[in-house]
Order: structure tokens, then sequence, then C-alpha cells
């Protein structure tokens, strides 16, 4: 079994670059959904227009982040409480339309867990991350269910993607999370990229490989409210006390 574990404290800024190469890769599911549409017909079609229209905004949101990105001083994420299981259905929702036939995603969460990050670079990771299972489904017919898990234990929330499609060849398993050697590559950085985003978010990304399948696991953050109990000190907290 290969067990892959990546985690750091770098803060350096991501390059335009790797925002080009996730817009690319929504764009390239717009056009698979679309390429769905002149097959299909009746709910399903109308399920991957939806889709579609929901990545084009989405993809004009990251454009936008792209250009409010390269004009910040430190390039640091700004981390703030979110609902991570929304952000997962959102994504699932956007991408389950491009399964092949009998494609199945499963989504089991405890409650709704809040993480701290920073929303638009962890749905990057998330989308990252499924795009690539998606695009192995359309074109194998191992891969054909995604078990997505989330937990919350103590101070960290955890999130699981398994999917049954065989494991990774060892050669792919040892580059999983590799820059492309070549300069100016324009495939090869989808997972080099959501690792980095997850390092910047305070979190981590691991990969576990095997015969029975891959599993990606994604840990946050959580995110935990401090309740104050009402007393004469906190009801005399922004008045002035007389002497």
């Amino acid at each position: 079994m290969i067990n892959l574990a990546l985690m750091s404290s770098r803060q350096a800024a991501l390059l335009p670059g790797p925002w080009a190469h996730d817009i690319r890769n929504i764009l390239t599911a717009i056009g698979l959904h679309l390429d769905s549409l002149a097959r299909l017909s009746g709910p399903h079609g109308a399920k991957a227009a939806n889709a579609a229209h929901a990545l084009i905004v989405k993809a004009g949101g990251m454009c936008n982040g792209a250009v409010a990105a390269a004009g910040a001083i430190d390039g640091r994420s700004r981390r703030h409480p979110f609902d991570i299981t929304a952000v997962v259905r959102h994504v699932v929702d956007l991408v389950a339309p491009l399964g092949p036939e009998g494609f199945v995603i499963n989504i089991t969460s405890c409650g709704s867990p809040i993480v701290l990050g920073e929303q638009t670079e962890v749905f990057r990771v998330l989308f990252n991350l499924l795009h690539n299972c998606l695009a192995v489904a359309r074109s194998s017919t191992k891969l054909r269910r995604i078990e997505i898990a989330i937990e919350r234990d103590g101070a960290m929330t955890e999130v699981r993607i398994s999917d049954d499609g065989g494991g990774l060849p060892p050669q792919v398993a040892a580059k999983l999370f590799r820059k492309p050697a070549a300069a100016g590559a324009v495939h090869g950085h989808g997972l080099a990229i959501a690792r980095e985003l997850m390092e910047r978010n305070g979190g981590t990304l691991t990969c576990k490989t095997s015969r029975k399948g891959t599993t990606f696991r994604l840990t946050f953050a959580s995110f935990v409210s401090i309740h104050v109990a009402e007393g004469p000190v906190t009801r005399s907290l922004g008045r002035r006390v007389g002497s």
C-alpha cells in the first residue's frame, strides 16, 4: 500500500498560472456538460445545463479572485469560518452530471461542521479532486462510485474522498503531487495546486491508494465558537461604571 502525506507551513503566493489551470479545468467541464446536452434531453439534460451555467458563473468569480490576489501584499489566505459540507455538496452538484450512466457519489456528514479557511480556495481543491475522478470514470469501466465522508474530531475536521477505481499505479502515485518538470507544461499542475492551497489554509492533503481504490484526506482546523455566560461582569462591559 502506498501512503502519501504532505504538509508544510509555506505561505508563498500562488502565481497566476495555477489560477489559469483551475479556470481551464472549469471551462473543460463546461464543454463536457454542453457535449452531454447535445446528446441528452429531458430532466438529465436540464440538470447538466444548470450545472454548466453555474460553472460559468464560478469561472467569472475566480477570475475576479485572481485579480484581487495579484494585488494582495502578502499573498496569504484570509481564513473565515464556513460550512464545509455545504461546499462539498455544491461541488458535487456541479460535477455529478459529468459521470457516466450508473455513476454514484454519496456524501456522509456528521451534521454541518464549520471549518476555518478561504472558501474559494477550498472549492478549488475539492473541484480539482472530483474533476480528476470524473475524468477517470468517463474513460474507465472500473471507477463507478465515490464516497465522501465528513467528520469532526475535536479541533480538526476531515473530509475523505474515496473511489472504487482499483488504485493508482506506483509510478503514478510517486509523482502525484509534483509539478510537471517541463517548463510551460499545461497539464499536471492540479494536485500540486491542491496541496499548496490546503497548506495555505492551515490544512493537509494526503493520499492512500491500494487495489481497492484511492482515498484523498483533507484536514481543516475546526471553528469553535465561544459562548460567554451573562453575569454582572459581562453586563457591565461597554458601560461606564461609577466609582
